[in-house]
This record gives C-alpha cells, sequence and structure tokens, in this order.
C-alpha cells in the first residue's frame, strides 16, 4: 500500500489514540501541514512517532483514516515572537490497524516541505 507519512507524534498521542480508536490532534509541523492539506477525508495515512528525517525501512506506525480536518488561525500574544498568528490543523483520525515501511520515497510534488512517500506492508486490521 501507498500513503504519506505523519510524523513525529507523540507517543502518548498515538496511544490515547489506539485507546479511543478516534482522536483529534492539533498539528504544527509544516510537513504534517503539508500531507494534511494534500490529502482529503477518507484517505488512510501512516502516523508515527519517528521524525520524518529518521524515517527508514523497518519503521513501525499505525495507519489511520482521516476523519475531518480544519484550519486553525491562532493568535500569538507573545511581544517576543516575529509573527502574531499561526496555522495548525486539527486533524481527527480513526485507528485502522499497525503497519511497517517497505520503502521510503521522496516526494516531487511538493519539493519546499518534501513529505515522504511509503511503502507499507499492514501488519494487522481492527474493525
Amino acid at each position: 500500500m501507498k500513503t504519506l507519512a505523519v510524523t513525529g507524534i507523540s507517543r502518548n498521542s498515538i496511544s490515547e489514540l489506539l485507546k479511543n480508536q478516534v482522536r483529534t490532534f492539533v498539528l504544527k509541523n509544516i510537513a504534517n501541514y503539508s500531507v494534511l492539506t494534500n490529502s482529503e477525508v477518507g484517505d488512510v495515512l501512516f502516523l508515527t512517532s519517528i521524525r520524518k528525517s529518521d524515517l527508514t525501512v523497518g519503521t513501525e506506525g499505525v495507519i489511520a483514516k482521516l476523519v475531518s480536518m480544519d484550519l486553525c488561525t491562532n493568535i500569538v500574544t507573545d511581544e517576543k515572537a516575529d509573527e502574531n498568528e499561526t496555522v495548525v490543523v486539527n486533524a481527527q483520525f480513526e485507528f485502522l490497524g499497525y503497519a511497517v515501511c517497505l520503502d521510503v520515497a521522496e516526494n516531487e510534488d511538493y519539493p519546499l516541505v518534501n513529505p515522504k512517500n511509503l511503502f507499507i506492508r499492514i501488519k494487522s486490521i481492527y474493525g
């Protein structure tokens, strides 16, 4: 199966997804932002705690269906910040199962943030 990777998700957040089957993540990372804004509701994505730069063959993670997503603007009140607003993605996922990465390929469609295309083997599906 070919999919995109949502990377650097905290292990605690992944555990909550496993426990509750559905969870909304607030994602700020530009690479994850790019993956999600170029995905559609219903797409199956690979979620892992591993950083994008560390994705390799054998990386384990979960597969989850993108249930909904919403772009939100947050106002920053820190006077030392260079920007006074940030954009985050609220993305709700439904846990589907476990998977392991079989191959990692560069995604030339998004050269700025270069999300990773993964070829994964599904280890188990739930539901």
